[in-house]
């Protein structure tokens, strides 16, 4: 009888621990490091008619590409970057965690799947160039010598990769390639301004049309700014 009752003890010490076994030998697997992932930006087709142009962005997003793990939430870009869009050669940049220019990463697919723009900047230097959109005539100063500057935060800009860019982690670094259309981006972001030809008044001194007070802005949708952005894995 005592025998019995060891056995059974042992029985079901054994059918406690085989699970929990088991759970930490997948966790142990899914931490284990056999690859890395790395990420360079360039700017296709520059800044357009703006002698500066800049896009602050930020949580470029990824995750595995097995649905139980649709939930793992990882980010090649954690802290916002100032891109000018101006600079059209490679760029290499930090992926999570600041200590190198890779992120190490359990084997397997991943896909890229969301991004963020935080704000950007138009900037006007003489001589200067006049054009089609309100927005442009605004960054066009009425004193020459002035720079003409439109800067716009943007509050909810967070746009999805549709369909979502996979890549595959194996030994080695897999490297990903973002490619903004500088021209294309501008010019969607332009005309989302609104703005009201009128007369203003600048130090007591009144100027008449065309003074283009910035009426307003409607921040862009998804659809609207994921066109412009595109990932490509060059590894």
């Amino acid at each position: 009888m005592g025998l019995w009752k060891t056995s059974l003890r042992i029985a079901m010490v054994l059918a406690i621990l085989v699970p929990a076994l088991a759970a930490c030998s997948d966790t142990q697997v899914i931490r284990t490091t056999t690859g890395a992932v790395s990420l360079s930006i360039q700017v296709v087709g520059g800044s357009g008619r703006y002698d500066v142009a800049t896009l602050q962005f930020t949580a470029l997003q990824y995750r595995p590409a097995d649905p139980q793990f649709a939930d793992m939430r990882m980010g090649l870009v954690t802290a916002p970057i100032n891109l000018d869009l101006s600079r059209t050669d490679v760029i290499q940049v930090l992926v999570g965690l600041p200590t190198g220019n890779s992120q190490p990463l359990t084997a397997g697919d991943y896909e890229v799947f969301q991004a963020k723009l935080v704000q950007f900047s138009f900037l006007d230097e003489a001589p200067l160039m006049p054009g089609a959109t309100c927005v442009q005539q605004v960054a066009t100063p009425l004193v020459a010598l002035d720079p003409g500057n439109v800067t716009q935060p943007l509050a909810n800009a967070l746009f999805d990769f549709d369909p979502p860019v996979r890549f595959t982690i194996g030994p080695g670094t897999t490297q990903l390639r973002l490619l903004i259309d500088g021209p294309g981006i501008i010019d969607m972001l332009e005309r989302q301004f609104a703005c009201q030809f009128t007369t203003c008044n600048f130090s007591g001194a009144t100027v008449p049309p065309p003074c283009i007070p910035l009426q307003g802005f409607t921040e862009p949708s998804s659809s609207q700014i994921e066109p412009f952005f595109t990932i490509e894995s060059i590894s």
